[in-house]
């Protein structure tokens, strides 16, 4: 946290050059100091002070978004966005930033629907932002989160792949929403392009899939699914995921993997 505020800082010392007077620049030396000394209260004070003495060049400055930010690293979350409001209201030229915080306090709290709103603001307002990748990424985990399956299909079928883990967490995301649609067929094929991969958190995700649609559709895996899907819950450490398909190659006579199993 502490090095995201200061990547601010930096970014806001560009700012106070073409501030009208001095107390802009002296006014933020003092914040940085605080900030570097981890005295987040002392900061937001001198905000605070900031802004009685000039509030027009408070808000030229965005020194508004710098307090926001800091009122969130101390936990205040309504009076953070508070703050975002008003940068996102008179349109700085932080208000993509502003919305993306007003975004994660959302789903801190727990409002989903909330989160997705000022998301989807930012992609309408904001559709060149360097955040729109991220933003639309987290319109669709907030919706699976929600159960919201239809979103999910719709923000992260773009993103979905099997290379890397952006693309992986998005195809498992959009296989599960598949399954919970109704749509098995189109869940098996993107669950079966997760296990064929490497043997990770989406692999898992897809194993326990296919397990759950051939209990549902009373389907027996073959051996070489069984094997696949076996090994990839004993790498993920569920033993408990592993054992009835280890079970099933040991009861299989004449199997060339009863000896793995």
């Amino acid at each position: 946290m502490k090095r995201t505020i200061f990547g601010w800082l930096a970014a806001a010392a560009l700012l106070v050059s073409w501030a009208p007077g001095a107390l802009a620049a002296e006014g933020f030396d003092s914040v940085r100091a605080a900030v570097t000394a981890g005295r987040t209260a002392d900061a937001i004070a001198t905000l605070a002070g900031m802004e009685s003495a000039d509030p027009a060049v408070f808000r030229a400055n965005n020194y508004d978004y710098l307090l926001g930010r800091l009122l969130e690293r101390n936990g205040d979350l309504a009076a953070a966005s508070a703050r975002y409001d008003e940068v996102v209201d008179r349109g700085s030229n932080l208000s993509e930033y502003a919305l993306w915080r007003l975004a994660g306090i959302a789903r801190l709290e727990g409002d989903f629907a909330r989160e997705r709103r000022h998301l989807d603001r930012l992609l309408s307002r904001y559709g060149s932002s360097l955040l729109v990748p991220k933003a639309i990424a987290r319109i669709g985990v907030s919706a699976y989160e929600s159960g919201d399956w239809r979103t999910v299909m719709t923000r992260l079928g773009p993103l979905a792949g099997t290379r890397g883990d952006t693309a992986r967490d998005a195809l498992a995301r959009v296989a599960t929403a598949r399954m919970r649609t109704g749509d098995q067929p189109g869940a098996r094929r993107d669950y079966a392009r997760l296990v064929d991969g490497s043997q990770d958190d989406y692999a898992l995700a897809a194993a326990r899939g296919l397990d759950e649609l051939d209990r549902a559709a009373g389907d027996e895996p073959t051996e070489i699914d069984h094997i696949r899907r076996a090994r990839i819950y004993l790498n993920n450490r569920d033993w408990a995921g592993a054992r009835p398909h280890y079970r099933a190659v040991a009861d299989t006579a004449g199997s060339p993997n009863r000896a793995e199993a």
